[in-house]
Order: structure tokens, then sequence, then C-alpha cells
């Protein structure tokens, strides 16, 4: 896959990571993640394949990332153990 500001950001945000969460999975500066996303910057070759990797576990796991930020937004509202899966489940099928 070719890499580009706009596949970056689509991941990072696709993972529901902020740009310094991405940064430190991938051992590098959210300046340098910020820098990327905005094209004044290229990544080197090790993080390209690290961004292979998480792309293919974003795949993999995409039901999972939208039921937990689903389930993450319900606990604003109620306590932990009054969310029933049952609730994340509605709202992923919306």
């Amino acid at each position: 896959m070719e890499w580009t500001k706009d596949s970056i950001r689509d991941l990072r945000l696709r993972m529901g990571w902020s740009q310094a969460d991405f940064a430190r999975r991938l051992n590098c500066e959210a300046k340098t993640v910020d820098q990327w996303e905005r094209g004044l910057q290229n990544p080197i070759s090790f993080v390209l394949s690290e961004l292979e990797l998480l792309a293919r576990d974003a795949e993999i796991n995409s039901t999972e990332i939208i039921c937990q930020s689903i389930a993450e937004g319900l606990l604003t509202t109620q306590a932990i153990d009054q969310i029933e899966f049952s609730e994340v489940q509605k709202e992923f099928e919306k």
C-alpha cells in the first residue's frame, strides 16, 4: 500500500487514536505524525512496515474497535456494570 497523508490519518482515526497514541505505537513523536498527516514528511521504511501491520489489525478487528468506542461512549452516561452487550450491539448496527 502506498501511504499518503490521508491514508495515514484515516488509519489513525479508524483505530480511534490521537496523534500521540499513534506516535507511541510507532515509536515516534506526535509532531512527526502531524507532519505525515500534513504531507510535510514521509514515514521512514521501518515505520511503513508497522503501518502495514496496523492496517491489517484494523481490518481484522474493525468490529471490535467500533464496539470499543461505542462502549466508551456509553460509559460517559452509565456505570460500567450497567452496560449490557446488547446495548453496544444495537449502537453498532445503527
